[in-house]
């Protein structure tokens, strides 16, 4: 293991999600300083592929500035260094990313532990690290508009515990956000680590993976267990094929189904953001929830399928005043489509197919089922979280974008 890429990793990680490094941009611009020195320092080159990409990009915020007649320096100088600093991370880590990863989110789920449990116990210790630990790493502002969560870098303290309104449950007091800014943000990145080993090792249940699971089941997230059950489905098949599969899914698919109707959020949760929404209806919503979020964002993209709205507030919403509940960006999938337009919007994710064809092309003759797999997994967890554009994701969609030759040596 090269101990300096590992610890690269996890700042890729931090950086990405972590409330104390996503509030402001400080710790993005001291990021692509960091990836560009090393990449220097490496004598490391640039790719052809990655120089077309920017002239793509540079054609589509030029189409964005022409057709809306704006353009932000501030938000055009940050979609560059995002892009070119996720770049640099993967040219300087390369393929083993993904191992780096695994261990990574393993490390994260142990620690939440540590923190989680005993406050589950004993509220009052979740209380004395807001009051008394938290403070020391507070950060003033936050970004896009959303609110600062208290944290003290390692774990966040926005479970529920001691704010119950914060709680959708009735018979369990907290959800489990691990370092990330709450739980469904550390579900997003625990469901591709668990199909990722459990892929890779062949086993579903291997040590790593229990400790991801139990992980996952405590943020209780509801598209956590939505692709976690799907993806059960996914492995039975891929691992198991015809004969296994005529006795196991119909079993798994059945056990689901009754966790879904006799457990009292999941299936609330489920049928409240399916209610009827209309375009029209979805933009009056004072606050949008995901399906009504991705309603607008779709009907935005059809309208700008060559450049989207663009990721400046005054162009992606239509009369712009201020961040509120019609503002509030929950569904990553439909926001990228809006931000950027259909054709970036399916770029990205056969980029991201790549990526996961390059996770697997060592373990198993399945690749394209087990990469298709885990990029139908994503697009689960990233229809309730907006990740495709942070610093862990854009990493990802590079590693699709390298030539095949940068790997010929990892």
């Amino acid at each position: 293991m090269n101990r300096s890429d590992f610890i690269l990793t996890g700042i890729v990680l931090a950086v990405s999600s972590f409330p104390f490094f996503t509030t402001g941009y400080l710790f993005n611009i001291i990021g692509f300083i960091l990836f560009a020195s090393i990449f220097v320092i490496r004598k490391l080159r640039f790719d052809i592929t990655f120089i077309y990409f920017l002239l793509f990009l540079t054609a589509l915020l030029i189409g964005q500035a022409l057709i809306f007649q704006f353009m932000s320096i501030r938000t055009t100088l940050g979609i560059y260094i995002s892009f070119i600093k996720a770049y640099l991370a993967i040219k300087i880590i390369g393929k083993s990313f993904f191992d780096y990863f695994l261990k990574w989110m393993v490390i994260f789920t142990l620690i939440s532990f540590v923190f989680f449990i005993p406050s589950l116990v004993f509220p009052s210790f979740e209380s004395f690290l807001i009051s008394e630990v938290a403070p020391f790493f507070e950060r003033t502002g936050s970004r896009y508009g959303y609110s600062y969560n208290p944290n003290f870098i390692i774990y966040t303290l926005n479970t529920g515990i001691t704010n119950t309104s914060m709680s959708d449950f009735y018979f369990f007091p907290g959800r489990n956000p691990g370092p990330f800014h709450e739980a469904g943000g550390f579900a997003v990145f625990l469901v591709p680590a668990i199909a990722i080993n459990a892929f890779r090792k062949g086993v579903f249940f291997s040590r790593w993976n229990l400790i991801l699971t139990a992980g996952l089941i405590s943020t209780f997230s509801t598209s956590g267990y939505i692709a976690l059950g799907v993806f059960s489905v996914l492995y039975i098949f891929i691992q198991y094929r015809a004969y296994a599969s005529l006795f196991l899914l119909p079993l798994l698919i059945w056990g689901f189904y009754i966790a879904f109707t006799s457990i009292g959020f999941l299936g609330e949760k489920i049928e409240t953001r399916f209610t009827g929404f209309d375009v029209e209806a979805a933009q009056k919503a004072q606050r949008r929830e995901r399906f009504a979020n991705f309603i607008v964002d779709m009907n935005d993209a059809v309208h700008y399928p060559l450049t989207g709205r663009g990721a400046n507030e005054h162009t992606r919403f239509a009369n712009f005043e201020e961040f509120n509940g019609k503002t509030h960006k929950n569904n990553g999938v439909s926001d990228l489509a809006a931000t950027y337009g259909l054709v970036f919007f399916i770029v990205y994710f056969v980029l991201l197919f790549r990526a996961f064809k390059v996770c697997f092309e060592l373990y198993s003759e399945n690749i394209f089922m087990m990469a298709g797999s885990l990029l139908f997994l994503v697009l689960l967890v990233g229809f309730s979280q907006v990740v495709f554009e942070n610093f862990f994701f854009l990493t990802l969609m590079f590693l699709g974008l390298l030539p095949k030759e940068n790997f010929k040596n990892a």
